[in-house]
Formats: structure tokens, sequence, C-alpha cells
């Protein structure tokens, strides 16, 4: 072999060695799992000038969308927005007169705030800057508001600690950089309470704004460097209540210059107006104000300008609290009464001067349009157990509504690539999502959860399903409240554990187990005291791990975990002394890896805590817990850092139960709930998740695991970590290297440098 060839061969050997624990996102299985937007979800509304509608919106992180509908409501499919970011809560959308759009969104701890622009056809232009600063361990998010002929636009930044915090409104130019002529304008403000409630671009280029600033209703005129505009003086509002903190919502500028003012406020300037008022344009009260408005404590939450000077405010409270109302007012204030509607909420003004929003749109007469109609909001499913059958075909049960677009009510089995089996069907499915999913032996499933109907028949808390998806009617159950570990028996018995204290009246308090048709197996009594049984683990020899929380069993004191045998009796020669909560437990080679409230342990075969095994903290908590051959431990759960390192919901801990930190550098962007191991080392993960390992996957994922060879002395060309050397080229004319793993047969291929660089070995990961 020539010096370069030696050169290639050993440059080989050192890449892959530094990527030699990296996981791969098995590209052969992805699934599509969407749930429909679950009830008291925001959505919002932007109006193109086509007169289409842009909504947008979500529930939680995950749970967000944007699309657009025809104007006859279905859903335009020329428009796809697709984002891998689910912690990119949509908030605010504005279509700028090139009919691209601005969007904005994030929210949360540690997450950077986003302001990204989207073509017409929903794709994100990749021209525009989103340079928006981290928050760091802080709560923050960006709004946009408002965008000028020549694209740029105003936007504001926020970012709380401890509920209080500050919000930045700038201006930034047309592809999204911040644009230093304009001064910052700076809001103290506190979560939920404090806020800008409209901003107008004024036909001169500057700006009014009102809301709350710190407990002030504030309105106000900028300059277009953001300076304040001194020939206009700011109104000084009052609540006459002091339980109330006074805001100025809205506002409507007139075409003579004049401005309407509402909001939460019984004075404006020391003149009694309550909740709605008119000013001059220097900001001062018009003490000529005549309406035949009459109201107890109204207050303005939005309003906007109809193109004939006419304008609409939405009342949150007019005569009596909770009732709630849109007003249309004559150019001279006066109510106009050829306008009736007892419906409410934010709202625009489409082309034709109609009340619009979200879900309803109005007659110029303010009664209800029927034709109007809103298309299906579907946003990311997410999952909570998975089992697997003995075809390799996989059970998955979580909060989904849609698979691959076919209907399946939260539950539904997949094929190995991830597309659905048909041959499985669940009609209406749960109402609830189960947590808990498991196979027999015989092919029959199953299911726990706190659902009370499948399919439409009245079930509770644990039903078995046939092969095809029906219901068992030869299984029942008399259950009093919820299970969370199933273990499926070779005998065709059950062992359940959950919350559960009696069974058919019988008491068994945490645990029991059941014949094959249901019924009680009443020679089976574990004698726990009243507790909760999190994890059932059943050993080769019969002997059963219990983990949960409680304080005694059989008799004797055991704080949260034990073992017992066969027949339910306190296995005694295992005592792990005192235990916080543990909510599963996991074996390997004798010992045990649990859970605890943030960290794991290794407990050896006698309950004693092993020494070998560095326990790991974590800001949150465990959820699952998968132990491969090798005895390296995949967590997956609701956490953040793993000893301080950024991990989040899933992390992989070394043999010795340090942390491993070349195992899938990019995690999940959200929690984990389970972890699925297979015979061929791979690994399914169910979550919440919209992106895994840097890959999208919207809550169920497939991983090649790859042993952990941290503790193996031989590495040569073992790539995989197997113990045995790989098939290895390299072809000089692509710059490619080529690798055939002996541990499962699969091909890599990794482009990585050129036949004339130079070899430069170091450890650069430490």
């Amino acid at each position: 072999m020539n010096r370069t060839k030696t050169l290639l061969a050993f440059l080989f050997a050192i890449v892959f060695s530094l990527n030699i624990y990296a996981q791969d996102i098995d590209t052969g299985f992805v699934s599509n799992l969407q749930q429909t937007l679950p009830a008291g979800s925001q959505v919002n509304i932007a109006i193109q000038p086509d007169g289409k509608i842009v909504y947008f919106g979500g529930q939680s992180l995950g749970s967000y969308f944007i699309l657009r509908a025809n104007l006859d409501g279905s859903l335009d499919t020329s428009f796809n927005f697709t984002s891998t970011n689910s912690e990119f809560l949509v908030n605010s959308v504005v279509v700028r007169q090139d009919g691209k759009l601005l969007v904005g969104g994030g929210g949360g701890f540690g997450i950077t705030p986003i302001i990204m622009l989207l073509n017409a056809d929903g794709s994100q232009d990749l021209s525009f800057s989103n340079n928006l600063p981290s928050c760091n361990s802080l709560s923050c998010g960006a709004k946009v508001y408002s965008a000028q002929s020549d694209g740029s636009f105003y936007a504001s930044r926020s970012i709380f600690t401890n509920g209080f915090g500050e919000l930045y409104l700038n201006r930034y130019s047309s592809n999204g950089i911040l644009d230093s002529s304009f001064q910052t304008l700076t809001f103290r403000t506190r979560t939920n309470r404090d806020f800008i409630g409209k901003i107008e671009i004024l036909p001169n280029g500057k700006l009014m704004i009102c809301g709350r600033n710190f407990t002030n209703g504030v309105l106000f005129r900028l300059n277009q460097d953001g300076t304040k505009d001194l020939s206009f003086e700011s109104p000084s509002v009052l609540h006459f209540n002091s339980t109330y903190h006074p805001s100025i919502n809205t506002f409507i500028l007139k075409n003579d210059g004049m401005l309407i003012v509402s909001g939460t406020f019984t004075s404006v300037n020391g003149v009694s107006f309550d909740g709605f008022s008119r000013l001059n344009s220097n900001g001062s009260v018009d003490l000529q104000f005549a309406t035949d408005f009459s109201a107890t404590e109204p207050t303005g939450m939005d309003s906007h300008k109809l193109s004939n000077g006419k304008y609409v405010i939405w009342f949150s409270r007019i005569g009596f609290s909770g009732i709630n109302n849109f007003v249309q007012f004559n150019t001279n204030d006066t109510v106009d009464n050829t306008f009736s509607s007892n419906l409410s909420g934010t709202f625009l003004l489409d082309s034709q001067n109609r009340v619009t929003t979200s879900t309803f749109r109005l007659n110029n007469s303010g009664t209800l349009d029927t034709s109007y109609l809103t298309p299906v909001f579907k946003v990311n499913g997410n999952v909570s157990a998975i089992a697997r059958q003995t075809d390799n075909k996989i059970i998955v049960v979580g909060v989904f509504d849609f698979a691959s677009s076919s209907s399946r009510a939260k539950i539904t089995r997949l094929n190995t690539d991830g597309t659905i089996d048909q041959t499985f069907d669940s009609g209406t499915g749960f109402n609830v999502a189960p947590n808990r999913v498991e196979v027999q032996a015989d092919g029959k499933i199953l299911v726990a959860g706190d659902f009370t109907s499948y399919r439409g028949t009245p079930v509770s808390f644990l039903i078995r399903l046939n092969s095809t998806g029906t219901l068992d009617t030869t299984f029942s159950t008399f259950l009093t409240n919820s299970v969370y570990s199933i273990v499926p028996l070779s005998t065709g018995k059950i062992l359940i554990g959950g919350d559960f204290s009696s069974f058919n009246g019988v008491s068994r308090p945490g645990i029991a187990r059941l014949n094959s048709d249901g019924s009680l197996d009443a020679s089976f009594n574990a004698s726990i005291n009243t507790g909760s049984i999190k994890s059932l683990l059943l050993q080769n020899d019969g002997k059963i791990m219990v983990g949960g929380f409680f304080s005694g069993i059989g008799g004797f004191s055991r704080n949260n975990i034990a073992r017992i045998n066969s027949d339910g009796i306190l296995d005694t020669s295992f005592n792990a002394g005192s235990i916080t909560s543990v909510s599963q437990v996991s074996q390997n080679n004798g010992k045990y890896v649990i859970n605890l409230s943030n960290s794991v342990k290794r407990l050896n075969a006698d309950g004693g805590v092993d020494s070998s095994f560095l326990s790991q903290e974590l800001n949150g908590t465990v959820k699952s817990i998968f132990v491969q051959n090798d005895g390296a431990v995949i967590i997956g759960g609701n956490f953040f850092t793993v000893n301080g390192i950024s991990r989040r919901g899933i992390a992989r801990l070394k043999n010795d139960g340090t942390f491993n930190s070349s195992f899938l550098f990019d995690s999940a962007n959200n929690g984990v709930n389970s972890l699925l191991g297979l015979p061929n080392g791979k690994v399914y993960v169910g979550g919440d998740f919209s992106k895994i390992g840097n890959t999208p996957r919207i809550g169920l994922g497939r991983l090649n695991v790859i042993p952990d060879i941290s503790f193996q002395t031989s590495r040569s060309f073992d790539f995989d970590g197997d113990g045995k050397a790989d098939i290895a080229v390299y072809r000089p004319s692509n710059n490619n290297w080529y690798r055939l793993n002996s541990s499962n047969g699969s091909f890599v291929q990794l482009n990585f440098g050129i036949a004339a660089d130079q070899v430069a070995p170091a450890d650069f990961d430490n």
C-alpha cells in the first residue's frame, strides 16, 4: 500500500472513530401523525388583498400552524408552510404588499424568538435574516405588527423572568436587518398583563401606538426615527376601581385627524369617559364629543375602520360583565343602527368591509354569514406509548386523529416503514388518548388509559382489542382507577399496575393479576399498602420488579421499589432501603436501572446502590428507560440538561453512568414519552417533538443505535462498535468514504476531505 492510501485509510479511521458513537435517524421509517387543533386553542387570521385568509396560531409547543384558505373556505393546497421548530409558536402574521408573509413567534424558556418571511406559496424566504438574539434561560418571544410599502416592518422582542420583563419595539429592513436609525422603544411589562395593543403607520410615516406599560394606559405618537412626537401629548387615563389597571386597548384614526380611543378607563385627562372617548389630533380630550352610545363599563378590545369612514369596535363588556358585542359607529360617532350583532372576538375587515374572525364572518348588516367556512386545522400529534408485534409492526397510541391523513383516533398500527397497516381499523377510536399499550403473544392488544369509550362503546381504564382493531368483548375488567403498567404473561394471564385500590370490589391496591378473560386471579395478592404502581418488570426467572409510590408490601417496609415472587409474595432478598418515587425499572445483567424524581441510578441484584454507576442529575423528569445489551442506558423524558450539559428529551449514559456526549448530539426539540428497543438494535422514540437528531420527525422516529464502545479495547476498523472489523473503501473521484457495517449490514456514505489532504490526528472532541 502506498503512502497516500495509508494516510487516507488512517484519516478514514480517525473520521469514523470520532463519529463512532453518532446515532443515525433511520430514514427507512417515516410516519405522519396529526391531531385536530384542540378546543380552546388560539387561532388568528390575516387577510390578503385577494381575499384569501391566512390562519395561524396553536395551543402549545408543537401545536402550531400556518395555512391559507380559498375564498370558498377550502384549503389552499398551493400554500404549504412546514417548519420543524416545535418551539416556534406562531403569534403574528403580517401580509406585505408584495404578497409575502412576515411571521413572528417563539415563547418559552431558553427559546430564541423567531421572525421569518414566507413566500406566497408558504416556503421560507431564505434570503431573509433572522438574527434575533437568544434568550438563554429566560422566557422570550417575538411579534410582528405592521409593514410599510417598502417591505420594512415593525416587530417586538420580549424577555421575561419571574413574570416581569421588557418588550423592545424595533424597525427592520425588508430583508430582516435591524434598522439602527430607529430608536428602540422599551416597554416595562409583566407576563400576560402589559402590552402593545395596536400600532398604526400613519400616512406621514409616523407611528401611533397604544397599550399598557406597567399598569399605565398609554397612547403616543412616534416620529419616523422612533423618537417621541412632542406635538402629540399623550393622554392620562385612570380607572376609579384600583383593582383595574387602566389601559388603552385600541384606537381609530378618523379621517378628520381625530382619534377614538377605547379600553379600560373611567376618565381621560380628568374628564369622565367610560371606556370610550374622542381626542383631538394633538392628544387633548375633545370636550365637544357627543355620542348616543351608552353602556356600563364598556371595554374596547379591538377596532377597525371601514372604507367609508365608519368604524367597528369590539367591546368585551356592555351592560353586564361577560356580554360581548361588535358595535358599528357612524362617522359622527353615533351608533349605526343598521348594524346589529351579539357576537364578538378579535377581528379584521375584509375587502367588502365585513367583520371577519377565525371562526365566523358577519354580513354588512351584522348578521351571521352562513356561507363562511373555515378549514380543518391540523397540528402535530404526539405519542405516549409504543408496542411491538412479533412481525415487527408497531402499535402506537397518543394524541392524534390522523395517521398519514387517514382518520386514526389515538391508536394506529404501522408497518416497519411507518406507513399505516390498513388491516388494523380503529374506527372512531378512543375519546381520550391511552397511556399504555402492550401486545399479547396471540396478537391481541391490551390498551390502558383514562378513556371512557372506544369506537362508540363505553369502556374504561383497560381493554383488549383483537388484532384487527375491533373490541375484544370476551375481555372485561372492573377497575376503579388508572392503569400505568401492563405485563402479558406466557400463561395468558396479565399483570397490571396503577392507581386502583380494588378490582370488582376485592382489595388489590396498585397491582393485580388478571385471568385471560379480564377477571381477577384471586391466587395473586401482593398486599401492597395504599399507593400507586408505575412500573412492573417481569424477570426471566418469573420474579417481578415493582416500582411506584408506596411504603409497604406483604407486611414488610419497602419504599417505592420491591421484588416479588411469581405468586405475589415479597422476595425479602431484595431491599433497596429508602428510595424516592420510581416510575421506570429496567434490567441488565442482573442489575436494575431506575429513575427517581430527577436522576437515574443502578441497583445491584440485592437492591444495594451500584457505586460503579454514577448517578446523573437532570433538570426534569425521566419517563422512559432503555438499557442496551452493552449496559449503556438511553433515557427519554422532559428534561433540558444532563449534569448541566444541554440535552433535550433524550440522552445516553455510558455503562458506568457517565454522560455520553457523542450520542445524538442534537437530541430532540421537545419531550420524549416512550422508548422501545428492538432486537436488531434499532430504537423507536415517541413523544411531543417535531425534530429528533435535527431531522424532521413528528412525534415518532426510529434510531439506528450502535453499541457504546466506551469499554471495548479493540476498535481497529470497527466503525460500528460491534467488535468486528468493517469493510471500508475510499473513492477519490468523488471524495466519498463508504463502509459496510458488520453489525446490521447497513451502508454508510460520508464525504470528507480529498486525497491531497494532510492528516492531523488529535483528540478534537475530548
